[in-house]
């Protein structure tokens, strides 16, 4: 009964949320459906608002909000092929279920691009209409990395002084590559550029949630409160839920006196790091995404290859394509004076 209420609540917030976005399909426009895992990710709000600028014009557009619950985003889908759709945009709750979205996708013979919270995509090879639009963690984790080398102030943040950060990792959903990439190459670029680190306890997994981080937090700070120098977050939304969970404790309220570095960019972050209790963050542009995401449609409804005249290439797949990415620094004192840099300075 719960589950049921849970779904039927989302399916009315979809309708409520379409105000916002435009209604009834049109019949002379391709109909587009796009699935969000949650909109209250402020990253994919964003990235949301940016799809709409980029499809509404050529295509009508219905945008639904999963409220992160990957039975009502099943649903969702469910219903949405039922009701009759052209192509499917798909921002998956969890990667691990993309094989029973593939399997409604064949039963309508619809195509769909998925992006964002990277599956695995040895699944998509019994379905030719199914492809990835990803990020290039790895590039994102070396970003990361550097980040941190730019803004790390061992006479700050080195409270034992034994010259290593001491730090956590909140990171993305088990399976997602994105996450495991930018994990594993912030650490490894760091390290390469000199700086010792010692992780503390395992990689903590919050979905990219803010919650859970925030819940999380409690646990940590039992067991490694004393030691902890350093929060590394896969994104801005996780380590904004440390970060509340530290204010609370009274830690973190008039400076960052334990380190803290993000990802995406996200108004909120930015403001905490204007306000000097928030340590950094890698910003990255949202548009490329959506134009990519505008032209691959464009040719697929076309009868053309869907990276035609985009300049990006599959990889080894041949079922994913990679952003390349326009990546900035926002940074505290210290680094960068509070101001957005390009990483290429």
């Amino acid at each position: 009964m719960l589950r049921s209420k849970s779904i039927i609540i989302c399916l009315l917030a979809v309708l409520l949320f379409l105000g916002g976005y435009g209604s009834a399909f049109a019949a002379d426009k391709f109909k587009i459906a796009c699935f969000i895992r949650s909109m209250e990710d402020n990253y994919l709000a964003d990235l949301s608002h940016e799809l709409k600028k980029s499809l509404q014009k050529d295509f009508e557009l219905e945008i639904y909000d999963a409220c992160n619950d990957m039975n009502v985003q099943l649903e969702q889908i469910r219903t949405s092929l039922h009701k009759g759709t052209d192509l499917v945009l798909v921002n998956i709750v969890l990667p691990v279920y993309v094989s029973e979205v593939l399997d409604l996708l064949k039963r309508y013979g619809v195509p769909c691009i998925f992006f964002k919270n990277e599956p695995n995509t040895h699944v998509f090879e019994g379905y030719k209409n199914a492809v990835l639009v990803a990020n290039n963690g790895v590039e994102e984790g070396r970003c990361q990395g550097r980040l941190l080398d730019l803004v790390w102030n061992p006479e700050k943040y080195d409270k034992n002084k034994d010259g290593r950060l001491q730090y956590i990792m909140f990171q993305g959903p088990v399976g997602n590559f994105e996450a495991i990439s930018r994990s594993l190459y912030t650490v490894l670029t760091a390290k390469e550029l000199g700086l010792e680190l010692v992780q503390l306890g395992e990689n903590f997994v919050c979905n990219w949630l803010n919650d859970c981080s925030y819940h999380t937090m409690p646990e940590i700070m039992d067991k490694y409160g004393k030691d902890l120098e350093l929060i590394i977050s896969n994104n801005d939304n996780m380590a904004l839920g440390a970060l509340r969970y530290l204010n609370e404790q009274g830690i973190n309220i008039e400076s960052d006196d334990i380190a803290i570095i993000g990802f995406d960019g996200i108004e909120e972050a930015c403001d905490k790091i204007e306000q000097g209790v928030f340590t950094a963050t890698v910003k990255q542009e949202l548009n490329e995404m959506a134009e990519l995401i505008r032209a691959m449609i464009q040719n697929y409804f076309s009868g053309k290859d869907w990276l035609y005249a985009t300049g990006y290439q599959w990889e080894v797949d041949n079922i994913s394509v990679r952003i390349n990415g326009s990546y900035s620094y926002v940074a505290k004192d210290g680094a960068y004076s509070r101001k957005i840099i390009d990483v290429t300075e």
